[in-house]
């Protein structure tokens, strides 16, 4: 059994070595055909353990190694137009993941996100400019008027009482806050008492 068993340990050791050295002959020629793709695609990352197989003749895996590589050779091509289209934050954002999950279609639903994001926060920028300057406006316009909830008492003078008869009046009023203070005013300087509705 002694003879038996180092016949055995002689033979693995031979077919280690045997895979070891085509492994080594795989990753050679995927890094002469990778060049375009290396950024993104490493041999392990491509690597079939059935290419290691006695029955798989080493022509064959290095032509599946040549498709492979030219997959991610076109892949690579539509990354790099895609990302001439966008700034250098994006691009790289698109690369990360087009690295991380070796997807075309990925990047593409990724470069959709990013772009909703941008013009949603675009609009929300937008959107805060245009209600800042209106604030900035209205101050100017006007100073903020302070809300009173008491009638305002006038005391007219006895010869206006004698005269003219007291009618009570209720109205709602929409316009700036310009105009309310303009009214409010007016009304105050000809002793017309009001109070919110």
């Amino acid at each position: 059994d002694e003879p038996a068993k180092n016949i055995d340990e002689q033979i693995k050791a031979f077919e280690a070595a045997a895979k070891a050295k085509k492994k080594a002959e795989l990753a050679t020629h995927f890094n002469e055909h990778a060049s375009y793709i290396s950024e993104y695609v490493s041999f392990d990352d491509v690597f079939d353990p059935k290419w290691l197989n006695a029955t798989v003749k080493l022509d064959v895996a290095k032509q599946q190694i040549e498709e492979i590589c030219e997959r991610y050779a076109n892949d690579v091509e539509a990354l790099n137009g895609i990302c001439e289209s966008v700034d250098t934050a994006t691009a790289l954002s698109l690369k990360r993941c087009y690295k991380a999950t070796k997807s075309i279609s990925r990047v593409v639903q990724t470069k959709a996100e990013i772009e909703r994001e941008l013009r949603s926060l675009a609009e929300r920028k937008a959107a805060e400019e245009a209600a800042r300057k209106e604030k900035e406006v209205a101050e100017t316009v006007a100073p903020p008027v302070e809300e009173k909830n008491e009638p305002i008492p006038f005391e007219p003078e006895p010869q206006e009482m004698a005269f003219e008869e007291t009618v009570e009046v209720s109205f709602k009023v929409t316009c700036t806050k310009a105009k309310l203070a303009l009214l409010k005013r007016f009304l105050v300087e000809n002793g017309i008492t009001y109070g919110k509705v």
